[in-house]
């Protein structure tokens, strides 16, 4: 069993491996969709489908903190609108995904009752790809 705690995260620069951590920051979420493409025709009875473009996105929270360097880093890539590289893995096996993205939310959440806190979104900008370790 694997859990949150464990997974890293990271951003870099477009293109190129994300290799910086973000640090403070706590939930994570990753999707991949694909769009289905309507194929049916008037002589089927079952509709049809075939998978069109592909793409990914990602939400994540990070603690307030104006004086963290990764939060600094990606609020300017957000006021910039800056693609940027992203990876996300499970530390302790090697498993992830890795891509570029833009982030489209940058947010400052004040709740009454809890810590401070910076939720992002992310939007891709081309491929994801899964890294698994080498055997």
């Amino acid at each position: 069993m694997h859990i949150g705690l464990n997974g890293k995260s990271y951003y870099g620069t477009a293109g190129a491996e994300a290799a910086t951590e973000i640090t403070a920051i706590q939930d994570v979420s990753l999707n991949i969709e694909v769009n289905a493409v309507e194929g049916s025709s008037r002589a089927s009875v079952w509709k049809q489908a075939a998978a069109g473009l592909r793409g990914w996105t990602a939400e994540f929270s990070l603690l307030w903190d104006g004086t963290n360097a990764s939060q600094t880093a990606l609020q300017t890539a957000a006021l910039a609108g800056t693609k940027t590289a992203f990876k996300f893995t499970d530390a302790a096996s090697g498993y992830g995904y890795y891509g570029d993205a833009i982030i489209t939310k940058f947010g400052f959440d004040q709740p009454l009752e809890d810590g401070m806190s910076v939720p992002v979104s992310l939007v891709s900008d081309g491929a994801l790809t899964a890294e698994s370790p080498a055997a």
